[in-house]
């Protein structure tokens, strides 16, 4: 419902929740037909199952390590099997993200598990360690880490 606003304010890419909608088909094809890429988001103690049907339709797949909505959880370690899973059954040009409560003691095990980028909010932007996060963050095996106050995460949602 808020899709076309994003896109006119300048989003190439929008994300949606597959448990906020009830026909996550025709909002896939709904984003598609504005021009920009569509990601899928799972909350985490949502199945992969329940993007199955429409998981080779997806630019990039969200695995939710912490609940929408609530800034400053910690990171729930059991979305880490599902972000295994779902790096071996993503093609080459889909992305994996893993979104929440990722910081310097679990980003090393969500780029291991094969999530690129990570997306990092709070708990960087407001720390007092703010330059040695980002350091410890670029020094990690991902190749995309968010480092620019994370608008991406900030504009490329919708709900």
């Amino acid at each position: 419902r808020h899709a076309e606003a994003f896109v006119k304010a300048g989003s190439d890419h929008l994300t949606f929740h597959i448990e906020a909608v009830d026909e996550p088909e025709s909002v896939l094809k709904h984003v598609r037909s504005l021009g920009v890429s569509v990601g899928i988001a799972l909350n985490p103690t949502t199945p992969v199952s329940a993007i199955e049907p429409i998981l080779d339709q997806v630019d990039m797949v969200v695995v939710m390590s912490v609940w929408p909505g609530f800034g400053g959880q910690k990171f729930i370690h059991d979305v880490l099997e599902k972000v295994v899973e779902l790096s071996r059954r993503l093609a080459p040009h889909q992305r994996l993200q893993i979104d929440g409560g990722v910081d310097t003691t679990t980003i090393g095990a969500a780029a291991a598990a094969g999530t690129r980028p990570l997306t990092r909010r709070n708990r960087h932007t407001r720390s007092p360690g703010r330059p040695r996060t980002a350091a410890s963050c670029t020094n990690t095996p991902t190749d995309k880490c968010d480092l620019d106050g994370s608008v991406q995460s900030r504009v490329n949602r919708f709900f």
